[in-house]
């Protein structure tokens, strides 16, 4: 990331990988915080084209996403930008080739492609939404309707942000159940049922109150504003704060249920290349509206686009102002791809994604270590203050741990452990959860994969450390083959460079066993590795 002097503008630019829109926005940060738009650009691309169904990325559709990103490459040249923020969503968070299309982004264009969760995507779609509501608008509910999956996002003063995702967009309806042109009266109940149902589950614990506002943003909500005005052309500053009613809405969706594709591309307002998607669009808006009983929604032409340049101008503040800021948010990143790494059905399905997650993971973490060895801001910190800080981001991580991997034993999903011996074969069965103890030794597993990873005929084994007691449920190891794909190697260069320098600071001394060809940290060296880095238990050196 280039920063120039502080009497330079401040120009950013941010991209949307979709699963069926990527968008571009370059804008000057003002000194007020608001963003002044310089380009903005978008194209119906079709990425998650077949996903769904395959979990694998087209090389048609990587092919059209290269062209573009390499279009506005010239762009973001030619504006003189200070720093970019690239971010994909549902469609490449599910496909198997992941790693393909990152590598491939980055040798054609050069950006390094993020993917973040619904949680994270929901989060920085709040930001833009925030940054352009009507004077007025407090506690509001917004919605946010994507090509793979649909966020919920509770917004309310002086309350954390709650954040629901599901895996139902226009492009996964559509190819899931839309089969007909014009979709049939059965397959339309069957799209209402699975939104309703998906929909209800997800809202089941988010608090209802009077005066919320219900806020919708992305192309299927703006597209149907601008055809409830027969717009000619999209005009931003006619669909921005526009209210669709529910009777609109419905009239919409009939309106479009009459009619083929290739009558649909007509009908003013609708951008071409969207009327493939939009009769899941207007099902999904209808039947979220009718599930939580609300007449009007709120349209925002503002969203992911926007948060993510106005994420990315708060970090770079940060770094230049509050390195403390940049360290949380490194570790809270870094943390967030270790839960996923050790998810055990995404790791068994996809074992690249989860091992370059577990690398990256690492590296976030160790940045914030680094950095936090030469900030200024936190060496002026009273030790005190320092202790507590990182003593909370390690308590956060072991109860945050903890209860994921809860969760995901209640749904079936990870195979931890058979019952203690002690309570018999099988009979009143009952999953311990982790000690403290074993989450450190998952962390502590995961640096001594990146550290040490041992090839054993072309493959990569991993094991998830669990006591005695603890094992999958068929006994076995866990293995799978790992292709040295483009991020995986940059993730694991960099991860290995980054241990190296802790290892230097801290003496830690590693050996390799003769018998498994696998590598150990002694417990003095580990002991004193998390004392300083993780815990800060003793008076030891604040990282």
């Amino acid at each position: 990331m280039t920063v120039g002097s502080s009497s330079a503008p401040l120009i950013l630019a941010g991209i949307d990988i979709g699963t069926l829109t990527c968008r571009l926005l370059i804008a000057e940060r003002q000194p007020s915080g608001g963003l002044r738009e310089l380009r903005s650009d978008r194209r119906i691309l079709h990425l998650g084209q077949g996903v769904d169904r395959n979990r694998v990325i087209r090389p048609d559709a990587m092919q059209r996403v290269i062209a573009t990103l390499q279009e506005w490459r010239h762009a973001i040249n030619e504006h003189h930008v200070s720093a970019t923020a690239v971010v994909a969503t549902s469609a490449v968070r599910d496909a198997y080739n992941r790693e393909e299309f990152l590598g491939f982004v980055r040798q054609e264009v050069g950006f390094d492609v993020e993917i973040i969760s619904g949680e994270e995507e929901a989060r920085r779609t709040l930001l833009g939404i925030r940054s352009g509501l009507p004077p007025g608008v407090n506690d509001m509910l917004a919605l946010d309707i994507g090509g793979g999956s649909t966020e919920f996002i509770l917004d309310r003063p002086a309350h954390s942000p709650l954040v629901r995702s599901i895996d139902v967009g226009v492009v996964r309806l559509s190819e899931r159940l839309l089969h007909h042109d014009p979709p049939t009266g059965d397959e339309v109940a069957q799209a209402r049922d699975w939104v309703r149902s998906e929909t209800a589950a997800a809202l089941a614990d988010i608090p209802r109150r009077e005066g919320l506002t219900f806020v919708g943003t992305a192309g299927t909500i703006t597209a149907l504003a601008a055809m409830a005005q027969q717009l000619p052309t999209y005009e931003p500053a006619r669909i921005h704060n526009y209210i669709l009613t529910l009777e609109t809405v419905t009239g919409l969706e009939q309106q479009l249920l009459s009619r083929s594709k290739a009558q649909r591309q007509g009908l003013p307002g609708l951008e071409r290349g969207r009327e493939e998607v939009i009769v899941a669009g207007a099902i999904i808006l209808r039947t979220v509206m009718e599930t939580l009983g609300t007449a009007k929604v709120l349209v925002s032409d503002l969203g992911l686009r926007e948060g993510v340049l106005i994420d990315l101008a708060e970090r770079m503040k940060s770094s230049r102002t509050n390195k403390t800021q940049v360290i949380q948010n490194w570790i809270t990143s870094g943390i967030k791809d270790f839960y996923i790494s050790f998810e055990f059905e995404s790791a068994r399905k996809w074992p690249e994604y989860s091992t370059f997650f577990c690398y990256q993971g690492l590296e976030k973490i160790c940045k914030a270590y680094i950095l936090a060895r030469s900030a200024s801001v936190w060496e002026h910190l009273p030790e005190d203050r320092r202790s507590k800080r990182i003593n909370k981001i390690a308590k956060d991580l072991g109860h945050d741990l903890e209860k994921l991997l809860s969760c995901l034993r209640s749904r079936g999903v990870l195979p931890i452990a058979p019952p203690k011996q002690d309570r018999g074969h099988g009979q009143n069965k009952k999953f311990e959860p982790y000690s403290e103890d074993e989450l450190i030794r998952i962390l502590k597993a995961a640096y001594i994969e990146a550290r040490y990873p041992v090839p054993r005929n072309d493959k990569i084994h991993t094991k998830f450390p669990r006591s005695e007691n603890r094992r999958p449920e068929d006994g076995r190891r866990f293995s799978h083959p790992l292709k040295e794909t483009a991020p995986i190697q940059y993730a694991r260069k960099t991860a290995l460079a980054i241990v190296k320098k802790i290892e230097e600071d801290f003496s830690i001394e590693c050996r390799r066993d003769k018998e498994t060809f696998s590598y150990k940290i002694s417990n003095e060296s580990w002991e004193r590795f998390q004392r300083v880095f993780f815990r800060l238990e003793s008076s030891g050196r604040p990282c």
